[in-house]
């Protein structure tokens, strides 16, 4: 279904970039007027590469991260350029010459922007000069963004493993891996959430997985498609079983959705189940305020959840196509952003819309928030938009 929706992307690239408002319709109505709220502002927009040079639909998800300190950010591109931008104007500081395409939001640690690349390697460069410090083959493409675990740094590839590395030598550390299933399969794949010194993922396979980051060790497995493929004669060769979504955590139980089995609740501690919900499937997004636990699906739209029973509190079709990104922005508001069509400012209290921007593109790649109420996003046509949003 997912690649579908991209599709929708040659239409959304005709349309220019503008701030848009609609808290009584969805985007999609042709009666909707433009009533900017204010919460978002157009600050400026750095194109990083000409339209020439990218696919005829692309899905960029490398985001932005933002350096508190020198007021900077950083971001990858499809063109094996790893930058360093100003973030008050947009000003290139210099540029790093990867060996393939970025797709990977970049941690910044101990002075250091860590990234992965399609090449099948990490990448450690100096924030302050753009040197590589280190360079290390995990055998596939990276395109979430790395984790700081003690001394490790930690990614998940596109070949189903989880690798260590020494943030200080480039070292490789230990390794844990799945073997990718047969038949039907997505193209994504879980992120990493580290939460209480335990690290938690998803794999194509359905296998729900924490493992201890200090030498990857298994904490617990959970097999979320094991009763579904039981049932019916159902298999993995006829339905996507992947856990694509990056965890989230709410209190004790961290949450994960499989493509085909829908909503899943499980005890953080030892992996049992809490409860499931079935009928939530084709799960492309979860969030989390703290509080309330928030899922995007292709059928649902976006939902509203108890954390605890798992009871829906509202849904929303904001007819905003595949949701990728969900996050809190205050007690009352959320950013949510699309595959294919843009972002949205929402309320968390009852979803509806109050303000958005459509790049024309979509915005697969994660949202940065700094402490100031500024918003990067880097778009699928390859521009970086700096926003400010109304406190």
């Amino acid at each position: 279904m997912i690649n579908a929706y991209r599709a929708r992307a040659l239409v959304c690239s005709l349309l220019a970039s503008t701030l848009v408002h609609c808290a009584s319709a969805g985007f999609g109505d042709p009666t909707a007027r433009s009533m900017r709220s204010g919460d978002l502002a157009l600050r400026w927009q750095r194109r990083l590469v000409e339209p020439a040079a990218l696919d005829w639909a692309p899905v960029i998800r490398g985001g932005v991260a933002y350096d508190h300190g020198r007021d900077r950010i950083f971001v990858g591109s499809v063109d094996r350029g790893f930058r360093a931008i100003r973030s008050e104007d947009g000003a290139l500081l210099w540029r790093f010459e990867a060996l393939g395409r970025i797709d990977s939001t970049p941690l910044l640690d101990d002075g250091a922007a860590i990234f992965g690349a399609s090449d099948g390697a990490v990448y450690s460069v100096d924030s302050e000069t753009g040197r590589l410090r280190w360079r290390t083959v995990v055998g596939a493409e990276v395109v979430h963004a790395p984790v700081r675990a003690g001394r490790f740094l930690i990614v998940v590839t596109g070949a189903d493993a989880v690798a260590a590395i020494d943030a200080q030598t480039g070292a490789r550390g230990w390794t844990y891996r799945r073997s990718p299933p047969g038949g039907i399969s997505s193209s994504g794949h879980a992120g990493l959430l580290v939460n209480e010194g335990r690290l938690f993922t998803g794999f194509a396979d359905g296998t729900a997985v924490c493992l201890d980051p200090t030498d990857g060790s298994v904490i617990w497995e959970q097999d979320t498609a094991a009763e579904y493929e039981s049932a019916d004669g159902q298999n993995e060769g006829h339905q996507a079983i992947d856990i694509d979504t990056t965890p989230v955590v709410v209190g004790d139980t961290v949450f994960m959705a499989s493509q085909a089995v829908g909503l899943l609740a499980l005890d953080k501690v030892g992996g049992a189940r809490r409860w499931s919900n079935a009928r939530l499937t084709g799960v492309t997004a979860l969030g989390s305020d703290g509080r309330s636990l928030f899922a995007s699906s292709l059928e649902a739209g976006v939902v509203k959840l108890d954390p605890f029973d798992g009871r829906v509190l509202w849904a929303r079709d904001i007819e905003a196509g595949a949701v990728v990104n969900m996050q809190a922005i205050s007690r009352d508001r959320m950013l949510v952003s699309s595959l294919d069509r843009g972002l949205w400012v929402m309320r968390s209290t009852d979803g509806s819309v109050v303000d958005g921007l459509r790049p024309g593109r979509g915005i697969a790649a994660p949202i940065s928030l700094t402490p100031d109420s500024r918003i990067f996003v880097h778009s699928n046509a390859d521009i970086v938009y700096a926003l400010d949003l109304a406190r």
